[in-house]
């Protein structure tokens, strides 16, 4: 999010953004670990919502999200999977302790319109894969893959050369008797993965 824009003044009430009318303006809320200024809107199909200013005043906001429900549900079953696997990545990056280190990027963690526009419709038979298992969901860095691919493209496969030792990262924890748990904290701390993985509990030589 802009800087410039977290404390910009919401539009007016009585304020129209596509669907959207504005019915109470310059709300404060939490918006991760900042303070940002929402708006109450009220939706043409009755819903309402609170929705942050910034978000508001993007041109891609049109309803309450009705619309993209009812528009994507025209448009047939293969952007309904899509939805569903966009949906899937936020709530993966929100609530498992392995993605805690991952982060959407703005534009696709608010719109699906705008990871649609990005990824484009999900083929048969493929779903959502991050090339750089180390990096973010975002432009440049995922694709719509086969399981093949993606079991090739795992963590627990790629090979890490320590003190001259080559092992697969699974390997390495199985060798130093560590759990997920730890090698995803450590992770979450800043260790890089050869590290994660191949550095022993504290107490136990190698």
């Amino acid at each position: 999010m802009p800087q410039r824009d977290q404390f910009r003044p919401g539009p007016p009430i009585g304020s129209k953004f596509g669907k959207l009318i504005v019915i109470e303006s310059n709300i404060p809320i939490q918006d991760g670990n900042q303070r940002t200024l929402a708006s109450k809107c009220q939706c043409e199909c009755g819903n309402v919502i609170v929705m942050r200013n910034y978000v508001l005043r993007r041109p891609r906001t049109r309803s309450c999200g009705c619309t993209r429900k009812h528009g994507a549900a025209r448009r047939g079953a293969n952007q309904m999977r899509t939805y569903a696997l966009w949906r899937n990545m936020i709530t993966r990056c929100r609530r498992e302790p392995r993605y805690a280190n991952v982060s959407i990027c703005e534009a696709w963690a608010t719109s699906f319109e705008n990871f649609l526009a990005d990824m484009g419709e999900c083929p048969e038979g493929l779903s959502l894969d991050r090339i750089n298992n180390n990096g973010n969901y975002e432009p440049g860095n995922c694709r719509w893959a086969d399981a093949t691919t993606q079991n090739n493209n795992k963590r627990s496969n790629r090979k890490i050369t320590f003190n001259g030792e080559t092992k697969t990262v699974q390997e390495w924890m199985r060798y130093h008797g560590l759990d997920s748990t730890t090698f995803y904290r450590r992770l979450k701390l800043g260790w890089t993965e050869e590290m994660a993985a191949a550095t022993p509990k504290r107490g136990k030589t190698a």
